[in-house]
């Protein structure tokens, strides 16, 4: 699972995590992670195909391959995790890069983790989608075209999995810490029919 709510100095990161299993299920398959190697960041969700424990085994293996890929572009990230998840049900996955360096963000997702990038904590602020790729991570690969965005000081990352409905950023307002947003879209946008995860992160440096 996702580390405890933390800031890395290195990347001037902080992040949360709010989740519940699908109603009738103790067990979770969805999965968060977040690596760092020097002024890199790496951030992932992941969602088991279907629910219970073999999809909760699924996007544990995810988990543990992505840990140790902070240091890699994402697609390479996403190639490795169709190599280890080739013998599981498979996964959407959606992640992103964080370079404190230049100050941007490079994501990319495959199946149906749903990713909104918020610029500023204006009172509209500016909100971009992650665009997916079809498929399964172990199973169904497609082209991988990942995207990098500029991000200042303030803007937010959030990761939400299909337990969520799509719409979970429009009108959201970026305050509070990340931990207060993501139970917020937790609490106000839960579908109730599958597992839900939903990670928040906000970018500390930049000007």
């Amino acid at each position: 699972m996702i580390a405890p709510p933390a800031t890395s100095a290195s990347v001037s990161l902080e992040w949360d995590a709010a989740m519940t299993p699908m109603p009738g299920e103790s067990i979770l398959g969805d999965r968060a992670v977040v690596a760092v190697a020097n002024e890199r960041m790496l951030i992932a969700v992941i969602d088991g195909v279907g629910h219970g424990a073999e999809a909760a085994t699924a996007a544990e293996v995810a988990v543990n391959t992505l840990r140790h890929l902070a240091e890699q572009d994402v697609a390479s990230a996403v190639r490795e995790c169709h190599r280890v998840l080739a013998g599981t049900r498979g996964a959407a996955v959606s992640l992103a890069s964080v370079n404190g360096r230049d100050h941007t963000v490079t994501w990319l997702g495959v199946g149906n983790v749903e990713s909104r990038l918020l610029h500023g904590a204006g009172p509209v602020p500016l909100s971009e989608s992650l665009l997916l790729h079809n498929g399964i991570v172990g199973h169904d690969l497609p082209r991988l075209t990942p995207r990098t965005m500029p991000v200042a000081r303030g803007d937010l990352v959030i990761f939400a999995t299909d337990g969520i409905r799509r719409d979970f950023a429009d009108g959201l307002m970026p305050r509070g810490t990340c931990r207060d947003i993501a139970d917020h879209i937790l609490a106000e946008h839960l579908v109730g029919s599958d597992d839900a995860l939903v990670l928040v992160a906000r970018y500390l440096g930049g000007q």
